[in-house]
């Protein structure tokens, strides 16, 4: 009896497993893009001199890494129709959630670039201070660039995801964005959208018409404010500071 609940029993959790398995197997395929520039800017981080600061080589590493990682992902949305935006949005979306990682993530990598290579620029002199302050402000660059554009590809996934739930509104409200014109959104107008909250926190001539995308939009905001006027106090905190030991 013994024997014949045992094989029973294996079944069961190997019925149970399976689709974990599948379900992390379909994750790490559709991310595989994200996974890749993670371990490139790894490899760039260690690759770089020990004596280096492991700030300096970390930071290095991150530009490297978002910025193979945007590249990629403009090449592959570039071309895109209205047609064929749908797909290629699906395939470069991360999901809500490693959305919000990423961009805390970004946040992060600013704020160190300010507080600790602006810091160490101070005892510095010449060409080693010069090139502190530019990969300070070349990491706020990039972070914030690629934060907006995370959102960019997200707001195109959750446009199009919308657009086909609601198939009893009328063409023109789907969607959750009203882009004003008659032609169909390509991923050039995400984009404009995405950056437009990036600067000024607001829509535009870009109205949002569902719940979901008003709390995505909602959240895009604070987090963008938040970044701007943190990013700019340290800024003008420090700077104020070299000015003076100058």
């Amino acid at each position: 009896m013994a024997d014949q609940k045992e094989p029973a029993a294996k079944e069961k959790a190997h019925k149970e497993t399976a689709p974990r398995r599948g379900a992390l197997a379909r994750n790490i395929q559709a991310r595989w893009r994200l996974l890749v520039c993670i371990a490139v800017g790894f490899v760039c981080t260690f690759a770089l001199p020990a004596s280096w600061d492991i700030n300096t080589r970390a930071l290095i590493g991150w530009n490297v890494a978002i910025c193979v990682y945007m590249i990629e992902i403009l090449v592959k949305m570039r071309g895109a129709t209205a047609a064929s935006i749908r797909h290629r949005a699906e395939e470069v979306d991360e999901g809500r959630y490693i959305v919000l990682v990423l961009t805390i993530l970004a946040a992060i990598a600013a704020f160190i670039a300010v507080i600790v290579q602006l810091s160490a620029a101070n005892s510095l002199k010449d060409s080693s201070k010069t090139l502190h302050l530019g990969l300070a402000v070349l990491t706020i660059a990039t972070s914030w660039s690629f934060i907006h554009l995370v959102f960019a590809h997200h707001y195109t996934h959750e446009f199009f995801i919308e657009r086909d739930s609601e198939k009893q509104l009328k063409p023109e409200d789907r969607g959750g964005l009203r882009f004003p014109g008659d032609q169909p959104p390509i991923f050039s107008d995400f984009i404009y959208f995405s950056f437009v909250i990036g600067v000024a926190c607001q829509t535009a001539d870009v109205s949002v018409s569902s719940r979901p995308m008003r709390q995505l939009a909602t959240i895009h905001c604070i987090l963008a404010f938040i970044f701007n006027t943190t990013i700019l106090a340290l800024t003008i905190n420090i700077a104020a500071g070299l000015l003076a030991a100058s």
